[in-house]
């Protein structure tokens, strides 16, 4: 009896000190977890950093982000592989700073190289060559290119429905004609002093993109009503036109456009001073917005104090 008792009581002494030292090592390993810092890498790098966090930085924050250590460095490139927009705009970079930040991209959609008089054809051709889906293009005031660029990219991207070439001397006849060969899905495109075109050209390009929406054709001294003829028998669905500074316009011009365009929404015609002050009143009555810099609730008031005397002002 007594060697029984004694079994019973070690193992209910046994039994005792591991129900004591049961909650003692969880304790321990609760403390030991709360002691881990969490950090940004961390967090799912696709589904959450990816989506949430770094789309939100600026290229130069992007560029600062990827020099603090590896890990970011890694995360960096992986994110490029996957990134679909990419803003250069106002942004300057060595080309070997360039080539770091494209070397991954295969998937962009958007790219937006504007102000950045320093790129070259060498710099875009292999990000063209790379990102065949993309969509919109912004090459305004990129001076440093040539046809050679633009040439792969109408070739390679041929999904591409804006296209933004604005204040661009390069843009010949022959990217003309490069354009209109391979592309089929443009709605939206800045030509503004372009001014390497003629109307047998321009004819060809709004014959060959009936769904043009938004077409900037500013600041091309040729422009004449019948480019604006053109334009509107073949292009019903535009709904912005930017024609400013184009002088030898009339309202004879205007007028064929928004007859046969009636989703018309916006037309900027500054500093076209053969376009009436009468014929604007008429369109802003209609709903139209126009962009004329000058106060066009003012031009109502004008107009009705003058409209007695027939006196046709012009601006």
């Amino acid at each position: 009896m007594v060697q029984q008792r004694s079994e019973t009581s070690l193992e209910s002494f046994m039994c005792e000190e591991t129900i004591k030292v049961k909650p003692i090592r969880a304790k321990k390993d609760i403390t030991m977890t709360r002691s881990v810092p969490l950090e940004l890498t961390h967090l799912p790098w696709q589904d959450v950093i990816f989506q949430h966090i770094l789309p939100r930085l600026s290229l130069k924050d992007l560029c600062r982000l990827r020099g603090t250590s590896n890990t970011f460095l890694h995360m960096f490139n992986d994110y490029m592989a996957s990134c679909k927009r990419l803003d250069f705009t106002g942004f300057r970079v060595s080309d070997q700073g360039f080539r770091k930040v494209v070397e991954n991209c295969e998937n962009l959609q958007r790219l937006s190289m504007a102000d950045c008089d320093w790129v070259t054809d060498a710099l875009l051709m292999p990000v063209f060559r790379n990102n065949t889906s993309l969509i919109y293009v912004d090459l305004c005031r990129c001076k440093g290119l040539t046809g050679a660029a633009f040439q792969i990219l109408v070739v390679k991207c041929k999904k591409l429905n804006t296209l933004l070439v604005g204040d661009c001397p390069w843009f010949s006849c022959g990217c003309w004609q490069v354009l209109i060969l391979h592309q089929t899905q443009l709605q939206c495109i800045n030509l503004s002093g372009c001014w390497n075109i003629d109307l047998e050209t321009l004819e060809q390009f709004f014959q060959k993109f009936p769904q043009l929406k938004k077409v900037d054709m500013s600041k091309i001294e040729k422009l004449t009503d019948m480019h604006l003829y053109q334009l509107a028998s073949h292009c019903p669905g535009l709904e912005v036109l930017n024609v400013s500074g184009c002088w030898r316009l009339t309202d004879q011009g205007l007028k064929k456009v928004v007859d046969y365009c009636p989703r018309l929404r916006v037309l900027n015609v500054m500093h076209c001073r053969r376009v009436t002050e009468q014929y604007l009143c008429s369109l802003l009555i209609g709903g139209i917005n126009v962009v004329c810099g000058h106060s066009l609730t003012e031009m109502v008031k004008r107009r009705k104090s003058v409209n007695h005397l027939r006196i046709n002002i012009q601006i």
